[in-house]
């Protein structure tokens, strides 16, 4: 007879609370965060063998825990992030990322305070290098290799990303991205993207959302640039899975063709971010929308934008 426990939680800059809540309270600090090279975070699960009732020694594994990593200013992350099943039938964690949030006083602002946060996805991650003395405001990268390498079967995002390339990321479990933009373009390409690239995510579970922090009406108070997105150059995302949720606005304007796939459910859910007074769930595309599903169903206000090509079966 025993316990065995999960990865637990590792929290820098906050905890993983911006999923459910039409305002996120918490937010992150005015601070970078800076994992070098050589360190290591592990909320790794784990294995031991009990003396089970009527099945004599076992093993036991544990789930994975959770890591998030939660900053106002960039992410610089170069260091090991790990949380792998702790055996057969367990699971592997969640990495949790957030990036942006802060308030300043326009008094006074140096230009680069207010730099766009962008998360940028790539497949593959660049050789690391010595961190400047002063880190650069709005950047952050992650790669589809570092979360492969760390186990994770979850990956949680508040923020906007941007793929510089074709990029193609599938997780375990699931991949559930929450855009910081008030107009929902949390997903697209950069500037840098060759034309005609393809952005492609699966999950069983895949969500994808807004989360926002509460308004400020005083004034000279301001917040980081909205994260520019390349447009009309032939881009195309792909995202499928088993069950898929679409909720609050979700603008794929990087994206000529668009294509929501779920091998059971898509469902349209009620919004709880809205742009303004307009607390709708919003789904837009500047061309070819395709939405495939068994069974494609809405829960409240929905819209859904131009040429939208939908499949029921």
């Amino acid at each position: 007879r025993g316990t065995v426990r999960d990865g637990g939680l590792i929290g820098i800059g906050g905890e993983l609370d911006w999923e459910e809540s039409a305002e996120v309270v918490n937010r992150p600090p005015d601070a970078f965060i800076v994992i070098e090279k050589g360190a290591v975070l592990d909320a790794s699960g784990t294995q031991v063998e009990l003396d089970i009732d009527r099945q004599g020694r076992t093993a036991v594994a544990s789930d994975a825990g959770t890591i998030v990593l939660r900053s106002a200013n960039g992410l610089h992350l170069d260091g090991d992030l790990r949380a792998f099943a702790g055996g057969m039938g367990a699971q592997g964690g969640t990495l949790g990322i957030a990036l942006g949030g802060a308030l300043y006083s326009a008094t006074g602002l140096d230009a680069d305070v207010r730099a766009p946060r962008v998360l940028s996805l790539t497949q593959h991650a660049t050789q690391a290098t010595p961190e400047p003395a002063t880190p650069t405001f709005g950047q952050a990268s992650l790669a589809v290799d570092q979360i492969n390498a760390g186990g994770f079967d979850h990956l949680s995002v508040f923020g906007d990303i941007r793929a510089d390339a074709s990029v193609t990321l599938s997780m375990g479990q699931s991949l559930r991205l929450h855009a910081l933009s008030s107009t929902g373009v949390g997903l697209g390409l950069s500037a840098l993207a060759p034309a005609g690239s393809l952005l492609t995510l699966s999950a069983p579970y895949v969500r994808l959302a807004q989360a926002g922090y509460p308004g400020d009406d005083r004034n000279g108070v301001v917040s980081g640039q909205p994260a520019p997105v390349a447009r009309d150059a032939g881009h195309t995302l792909k995202v499928t899975g088993s069950l898929v949720d679409v909720r609050d606005t979700v603008n794929l304007q990087s994206f000529d063709h668009a294509e929501l796939s779920s091998t059971g459910d898509m469902r349209l859910q009620k919004a709880v971010v809205g742009i303004g007074a307009n607390s709708r769930t919003v789904l837009i595309a500047p061309s070819v929308l395709d939405l495939t599903a068994a069974q494609l169903y809405g829960g409240g206000d929905i819209t859904v934008g131009p040429g939208v090509n939908t499949s029921v079966w």
